[in-house]
């Protein structure tokens, strides 16, 4: 009876994401046509006239967020201009710490919070490369797509703070996080090559699709595969030779959110715990 259920639960889930994939989906073209359109009328009125249209692209993206939320829900409501910066006072020999929390997991306000963790959090990286660092800590932002959502990263982190005045960057994330950590390793190690670079990632999974074809959801697996492509082991792959950068893992064991699809590489480590469980709080 309780096999039936499950296998009934699967088949409806799969049936209601063909209508909420779909919306998605159109919403999304939508969404990148008009971009195209305003850009070419920004040109001619400027971009203050840009601006205003853009807030409409919000409205136009709602069912894009609606098929996000069904499957991998963010923090509802998160603001994506928002971040936290702690500035450590040493100014000598200092380095960037970027955190990114899991997707259900709230910049501010109640315990789960990363800014209730952000302490002990800096404190054991500080301890662990034994030098100043700058903490920058970001919660899952909403976005139509990931390349979407990979440009807002950038954009804000550009503004917060200077790359280049650091002599060592870590990305570091949670889960969902530990993708963005990665993904956005990638795309700082190509600007900055020389930059020395390291990566820890805490209980994240292979692949999303990956993940989402664990729990029998095959709609949603074409719809994420194509727009949220978030492939943590062909980027390893991509940067595990390469120099000035390293990646090393943890995980807790039998993670049974990620339903074995775990990231790894060489340099992995378990650890008992929960999947929400950062790494430094146990």
């Amino acid at each position: 009876m309780i096999y039936l259920v499950q296998v009934l639960t699967t088949y409806l889930n799969n049936f209601l994401f063909i209508f909420i994939g779909l919306l998605g989906t159109i919403s999304i073209i939508l969404s990148y046509v008009y971009l195209f359109i305003i850009s070419c009328l920004g040109s001619v009125f400027g971009t203050a006239f840009e601006q205003v249209l853009q807030n409409v692209d919000y409205v136009i993206c709602t069912p894009a967020y609606v098929a996000q939320s069904a499957i991998v829900p963010v923090s509802i409501g998160n603001h994506n201009s928002n971040y936290i910066l702690n500035v450590s006072a040493s100014s000598e020999n200092k380095g960037l710490l970027i955190t990114f929390g899991g997707n259900n997991m709230p910049l501010k306000g109640d315990r789960r919070s990363l800014e209730k963790h952000s302490a002990k959090i800096h404190r054991f990286y500080v301890e662990t490369f034994n030098q100043p660092l700058d903490h920058l800590l970001f919660d899952i932002k909403q976005a139509k797509d990931y390349a979407t959502l990979i440009k807002m990263y950038d954009k804000t982190i550009s503004k917060a703070v200077e790359m280049k005045k650091y002599n060592h960057i870590i990305f570091h994330g949670l889960s969902m996080g530990g993708a963005l950590a990665l993904s956005m390793s990638e795309k700082y190690h190509s600007k900055y090559p020389h930059q020395k670079m390291t990566v820890s990632l805490e209980n994240t999974f292979s692949s999303l699709s990956d993940v989402i074809l664990a729990y029998d959801l095959f709609v949603p697996y074409v719809y994420y595969a194509v727009f949220w492509p978030m492939n943590n082991q062909a980027i390893n792959q991509r940067l595990e030779n390469s120099q000035n950068i390293f990646i090393y893992a943890t995980g807790v064991h039998n993670d049974n959110v990620l339903r074995g699809k775990v990231f790894y590489n060489k340099h992995t480590k378990t650890f008992k715990g929960n999947h929400n469980d950062f790494r430094s709080l146990l």
